[in-house]
């Protein structure tokens, strides 16, 4: 009677193993595998696929100042010169962020003051795919722009120094897409709380 009871009870174990990995993920992928690629998607694509595809974004510096990136999961930052950008992609399965970094720069109206402005994106779970780019103030908040964006969607933030427009594009095979271009632009801090 104790083995009949034994089976029957790992049998419902594993059957809700199985409903709920099939459930959570397409096919036979385990939890924790890169993304699939799914093909190109347009812009009538549905925004949720966070079990397959990951986040990318590229910086772009369009400013006058001297730019380094240092993005989650590398050691040493990467220069971004006027004119140049520089990209990364990831894919997170917990509540990581699926890329993000934090951008140094000094500006040219303020010689020797490193300034820094903390970007990332994220392909959430269950809702639509979301990117930041926020400031730091000295009394411990935070400005700047972090909130869901849907394909073509734009947002602004204004550090002091920079100006930074994020944009959601097109997504591709692999990743939910996100454009950053950043450009001088002297005056106050100007976003959203975050």
């Amino acid at each position: 009677m104790k083995t009949s009871r034994s089976v029957s009870i790992m049998s419902l174990t594993v059957a809700v193993g199985l409903a709920l990995t099939g459930c959570s993920l397409p096919g036979t992928i385990p939890l924790g595998s890169p993304p699939v690629l799914i093909g190109d998607a347009t812009q009538g694509q549905t925004d949720r696929s966070a079990s397959v595809s990951g986040s990318r974004m590229c910086v772009i510096n369009n400013a006058t100042a001297t730019m380094s990136i240092l993005w989650q999961g590398y050691s040493d930052a990467r220069d971004i010169p006027s004119g140049g950008r520089n990209c990364n992609s990831g894919y997170e399965t917990s509540n990581k962020d699926d890329v993000s970094a934090t951008i140094s720069y000094v500006a040219s109206d303020d010689a020797g003051t490193v300034h820094e402005l903390h970007v990332a994106a994220n392909n959430n779970w269950l809702w639509t795919p979301e990117a930041s780019a926020v400031v730091y103030l000295p009394d411990e908040t935070k400005k700047g722009l972090c909130r869901p964006f849907t394909v073509g969607q734009t947002r602004f933030v204004e550090t002091g120094w920079l100006r930074g427009e994020m944009t959601r594009i097109n997504d591709s095979a692999d990743n939910k897409e996100f454009e950053f271009i950043l450009t001088d632009k002297v005056g106050d801090v100007v976003g959203e709380d975050c």
